[in-house]
């Protein structure tokens, strides 16, 4: 039995290939961000955003400082407040 306070999984699903290459794949997660969404189902949009913006810039000049939240992932952020 599942308890609330156990990780969920959130499935995403990307209308574009992505190479996993931030510099490749930047202008399809800023329009994925940016699609029009429910106010309900805008936590969803940001959590899966901010997961490909820390999977795709991790090692790289892009990786964020957390918890300092700069570019598109305050973009986001900013959306959902």
């Amino acid at each position: 039995m599942k308890k609330s306070s156990d990780p969920q999984s959130l499935l995403v699903t990307v209308h574009e290939p992505l190479s996993l290459d931030w510099n490749e794949d930047r202008l399809i997660i800023e329009k994925a961000a940016g699609q029009p969404t429910t106010a309900d189902g805008y936590y969803h949009l940001a959590t899966a955003i901010q997961a490909l913006f820390d999977r795709l810039t991790y090692g790289t000049s892009a990786q964020p400082q957390h918890p300092q939240r700069i570019g598109l992932l305050r973009d986001v952020h900013d959306e959902l407040y």
